[in-house]
């Protein structure tokens, strides 16, 4: 009957929800995002150590060339969101892919520095552009209503088990091969023994999206469809694009939230290093790095199922997340024994946890059909300058309050750090009513609108609504993001013409919409 309700993910339990996704689309996705995870963080891990023991370069030039590979990343990104819509989910992945593991041969078999420089600014970056995006739009096409904040939470998992993966296999390698090892002619350090494990990763996630992955779409009734890509002209695309509300409102929270987001840059660029020159060569930093995904993979279910059934905005997740991890850094002024370090990435992870996940799922959210490459690529763009700030500053306070010899000043260094992390929280809750945007008079709810109002006619079964943004006509269309799972939007409606109420009664609320679907939402309303 295509008029029963399908159950939620909440209702289905959590156990039995997690065996249906694993076993869905979803689950190719998961395989897939764990394996460009673990090849993209082993690289970021060992970036900085790889340039400065074996290339030789300084600290500030490590931090500069790192900079300009994340600020490249986000440049290429906007080109990429575009064709990524273009192509389609598989041939995107299947070209990311293939770029990645062309990097990998070049960072195992060329030794010249120069060569290998230009590499990471060119088809390194491009390769990370493709692959960082795409995959979360295939987490939108392959979820529907009733499963998709759970689907996202656990790509988030995935990624996690990626990064969790990286720092035991780099102690690992480390520890076996320290002085490198020779196969045939060909003598490889233990750096690049490293990066051919992550070439042979990249070799199966091409075989696995060759052979897995299809362009479809789930539609709400739990049904597939063919995903037909929008070949529009690319300008009008762009035009489209910034004439809606939704884009630049996202544009300045991702802005906002660039502080908190670097922290990660620090964990791979300046941690390594700080630990190797307080605490010796052999320090494990890898298995300090892997405290925060395991922490991760076990807490992002939870927390993403307390938010779920509480009802918390994705506002106040995200903010209150962000205090946390800003806040985090401030351990590493208290001393530099390994312990500090220890306390740092705890409370870091215990941040991510809470507003990560919720970032993924809000860009995903707001992206009109068909522009979801453009719309994952758009967080990019506030990175370009920052990306390249952080690398430089890690550099540059490396080399100033912790060099390799000489006197250090390492809680002056953490110092800066935190203060750079900690403002974006600060500002997001200060330009909290921008990031919402105005309020609406109807009964809308935007994902991250936190207001009282709005909070209590959810939870009395209130349509999670978010404005996404004006049409031609100027009529506000609203998002359907989080919709609670009662709510059930038919196939075949009647066509309305504008938003407003056409018939109330104490239990019954309808709603006529001006969405694209032209859908007419019933709504089942429990008053107080």
């Amino acid at each position: 009957d295509n008029n029963q309700k399908r159950p939620s993910c909440d209702e289905k339990g959590f156990m039995a929800s997690l065996v249906k996704l694993l076993c869905s689309r979803l689950g190719v996705i998961y395989v897939v995002k764990f394996l460009c995870s673990f090849s993209y963080f082993s690289l970021c891990l060992n970036f900085t150590v790889f340039f400065t023991h074996e290339l030789g370069y300084s600290d500030e030039s490590t931090g500069w060339i790192l900079g300009v590979f994340g600020f490249l990343i986000s440049v290429y990104g906007i080109a990429a969101g575009v064709l990524i819509d273009y192509l389609g989910l598989k041939k995107s992945l299947l070209l990311g892919t293939t770029l990645a593991f062309v990097t990998r041969g070049i960072l195992v078999g060329v030794h010249n520095p120069r060569i290998l420089v230009i590499t990471f600014m060119t088809i390194a970056a491009i390769a990370e552009a493709f692959l960082i995006p795409v995959l979360s739009i295939g987490i939108k096409r392959y979820s529907d209503q009733t499963n998709r904040s759970y689907g996202f939470a656990l790509f988030y998992v995935f990624m996690n088990f990626g990064a969790l993966a990286c720092g035991p296999v780099t102690d690992l390698i480390r520890h076996l091969y320290p002085d490198g090892r020779t196969f045939s002619s060909l003598h490889l350090s233990s750096y690049r023994i490293i990066f051919g494990i992550t070439g042979v990763a990249c070799i199966l996630v091409f075989f696995i999206v060759l052979v897995a992955i299809k362009d479809v779409e789930m539609q709400e009734d739990g049904k597939e469809k063919d995903f037909v890509a929008d070949k529009k002209n690319v300008v009008q695309v762009l035009k489209e694009h910034v004439k809606r509300s939704s884009f630049w409102r996202l544009g300045l929270f991702t802005l906002l939230i660039c502080g908190v987001r670097l922290i990660f840059r620090h964990l791979d660029a300046t941690l390594p290093k700080y630990l190797m020159r307080t605490n010796g060569e052999s320090v494990p930093y890898g298995s300090i790095y892997a405290i925060n995904p395991a922490m991760v993979i076990i807490l992002v279910p939870i927390v993403t199922w307390i938010g779920n059934v509480r009802r918390i905005s994705i506002f106040k997740l995200i903010v209150s997340g962000s205090y946390l991890a800003g806040a985090s850094v401030f351990w590493m002024c208290i001393s530099t024994e390994v312990w500090t370090a220890v306390a740092f990435v705890i409370t870091l992870s215990l941040g991510e946890v809470v507003y990560s996940p919720r970032v993924y799922e809000y860009v995903m959210s707001v992206a009109p059909k068909g522009g979801e490459g453009v719309y994952a690529s758009l967080p990019g763009v506030p990175m370009f300058a920052a990306k390249l700030f952080a690398g430089g500053m890690s550099g540059w306070l490396l080399q100033k309050y912790c060099p390799a010899e000489g006197e250090k000043n390492t809680s002056m260094m953490w110092l800066i750090v935190g203060i750079t992390s900690f403002s974006s929280p600060v500002l997001m809750t200060i330009f909290a009513k921008c990031i919402i945007g105005p309020k609406p008079d109807k009964p809308v709810w935007d994902p991250l609108d936190d207001s009282v109002d709005k909070q209590k006619d959810l939870a009395n079964g209130m349509p999670t609504f978010g404005l996404d943004d004006e049409s031609d006509d100027g009529i506000t269309k609203p998002h359907m993001w989080g919709v609670p799972d009662r709510v059930r939007v038919p196939d075949s409606p009647p066509s309305p013409d504008t938003q407003q109420p056409v018939g109330e009664s104490d239990d019954k609320i309808k709603l006529q919409t001006g969405e694209t679907s032209e859908a007419v939402v019933e709504l089942q309303y429990q008053s107080e």
